[in-house]
């Protein structure tokens, strides 16, 4: 079983917008957690 926090980035984004989640919401979303990881690098 997967957990939802162990989801790629891009998983993450394709969930949400197949949950119907806002389409540019889930874009700042993304890019939000990408600068993160980027950062923890």
């Amino acid at each position: 079983d997967r957990l939802l926090s162990n989801l790629t980035e891009e998983e993450d984004f394709i969930l949400g917008i197949m949950l119907g989640y806002d389409r540019l919401k889930q874009c700042e979303r993304y890019m939000r957690i990408k600068r993160m990881k980027q950062c923890v690098k």
